[in-house]
């Protein structure tokens, strides 16, 4: 198991420890005394989500930060309870990352065509799942705004553009993507949708 789920979304810092800390013990299984020195210092982006370490122009963090996290997930990996098992380790772990509002989305990185009501960057990793869809910076992988279905009066597609007509007003969003994205794009939310309208 890797952290490959959260690669791609948002974790606040305090799950982002605890993931790691999981992480380590999965992959460390039988190791009880705490990871070696610098196993995380050295290895930022195998164990903490972009949104942590993907900081300021230089795409880094400061050395006194990521021995600071080094040291919260040790302390964390020495806190799990000896009697789990593998399994229950891996089961902690998606127990904590299905917290996330972004939990199962289908990502794609669009470039943003059309809006006139909000300003967004020119490039945009797009989330879709069954709480809506979701804008996110594709550097840091923070959210910069999420449209509940309930919110989105309409989506269209062509083979290489997704739109979504946003409230009562019908504000246009208009995304260029990949060849025959915006015809899976528009089928995920049609998808989620009708799931939610059958509940």
């Amino acid at each position: 198991l890797r952290l490959d789920v959260s690669q791609r979304m948002p974790i606040v810092e305090e799950d982002a420890l605890q993931l790691a800390s999981l992480q380590a013990k999965i992959e460390l299984q039988d190791q009880k005394e705490r990871p070696p020195k610098g196993f995380l210092v050295d290895h930022l982006q195998r164990y903490l989500p972009p949104n942590m370490w993907a900081k300021g122009l230089d795409g880094g963090c400061n050395y006194s930060e990521a021995v600071h996290w080094e040291d919260e997930v040790s302390r964390r990996f020495e806190a799990l309870p000896m009697s789990w098992t593998l399994l229950q380790h891996k089961q902690e772990y998606m127990r904590i990352v299905a917290r996330s509002p972004l939990f199962g989305c289908i990502f794609h990185d669009v470039d943003v065509k059309e809006s006139l009501r909000w300003r967004l960057p020119d490039v945009l990793t797009l989330g879709i799942n069954e709480n809506g869809i979701h804008l996110l910076d594709p550097h840091s992988k923070s959210l910069l705004q999420s449209f509940p279905y309930g919110s989105i009066y309409r989506w269209g597609h062509t083979n290489r553009s997704f739109a979504m007509f946003i409230g009562a007003e019908q504000s246009k969003v208009v995304f260029a993507t990949a060849k025959g994205k915006g015809q899976e794009m528009a089928l995920f939310a049609s998808t989620y949708a009708s799931l939610l309208a059958k509940r």
